[in-house]
């Protein structure tokens, strides 16, 4: 493999020279790029769950705000208390919702989400609340508090990382090969 060296001039008039392979320029870049965390950008999946007295769960369709960690519900689908997910209500069209969902709990603000039901005169405003998970649903009003909602990012990573995360583990592989061929031969003893 081919070498560079470096002379790094010392104050006192000496001389440092620094040997380096070539090949560790572009590893340490590969590995930086693979040990990067993920970040979002445009369109975000989130599987949701809701267990209790109310029961449902599908996928919200987000975009991302700007702000890390929060997203805008563009869209959901999935089943409430066994009835199908049909749209989402725009901000301040349901109990003043906002539509806007974090990565983390408690997943919602005050203003939370809202959606409509299939074959239902009712529809879902999920929101949280000083401490509480809580599902208003219907024309009453009718407030659960004892349900609880789970959130998972179901975002498929792209197609370019899985193929930086091949190409890391092949670079990684090669170079413990070709160490292990360097490596000097132990003189057997007796």
């Amino acid at each position: 493999m081919s070498e560079l060296s470096y002379s790094i001039a010392l104050g006192t008039g000496g001389h440092l020279n620094i040997r380096k392979k070539l090949w560790t320029i572009p590893a340490l870049f590969l590995l930086a790029a693979v040990g990067a965390p993920a970040a979002h950008a445009g369109t975000v999946l989130f599987d949701f769950t809701v267990t209790g007295t109310s029961t449902g769960s599908g996928t919200f369709t987000t975009s991302t705000t700007g702000t890390p960690g929060q997203f805008d519900i563009t869209g959901v689908t999935g089943v409430f208390d066994g009835i199908t997910i049909t749209g989402l209500f725009a901000p301040g069209g349901y109990d003043n919702n906002d539509n806007v969902l974090f990565s983390s709990s408690p997943f919602f603000d005050l203003g939370g989400v809202s959606f409509s039901l299939a074959s239902s005169p009712f529809s879902v405003n999920l929101y949280y609340d000083t401490g509480a998970f809580y599902i208003d649903s219907g024309q009453n009003f009718i407030t659960d508090s004892t349900s609880a909602i789970s959130v998972t990012d179901a975002t498929v990573p792209e197609p370019g990382t899985g193929g930086l995360m091949m190409g890391a583990t092949a670079l990684l592989g090669l170079l413990l090969v070709k160490r292990k061929r360097r490596a000097p031969a132990i003189p057997a003893q007796g």
